[in-house]
């Protein structure tokens, strides 16, 4: 969690409106942290799947990287660090992201 500066969410609609927050380490910790532990847990999985995802979050380091993760639908969520990409499934991790559908539904 050192690492971690702020998390960014952004929900979007079927029919194209978007809610945007930002959570900052000082204000927001163990919501941030819940998302770090749900990640951290997610297993990889190998599938190519190719979807809109309504939930988008990025990680925003203190080094200035990022790692920027979709999720909300199909029950499977695509990370990307720099120019690496992963895809993993994680049913509690799916449910987070639903969880923030509703939560910031625009």
């Amino acid at each position: 969690m050192e690492q971690i500066s702020s998390m960014f969410i952004q929900v979007s609609s079927s029919d194209g409106k978007t809610k945007e927050v930002t959570y900052t380490k000082d204000n927001n910790y163990d919501e941030i942290w819940t998302f770090v532990k749900l990640f951290n847990s997610s297993k990889p999985y190998d599938d190519d799947r190719d979807t809109t995802h309504p939930t988008y979050i990025c990680l925003f380091l203190n080094n200035g990287n990022k790692i920027k993760a979709w999720g909300g639908t199909q029950g499977f969520q695509e990370v990307s660090e720099g120019d690496k990409n992963y895809i993993f499934k994680s049913s509690k991790l799916d449910s987070y992201f639903k969880y923030l559908s509703l939560r910031y539904k625009p």
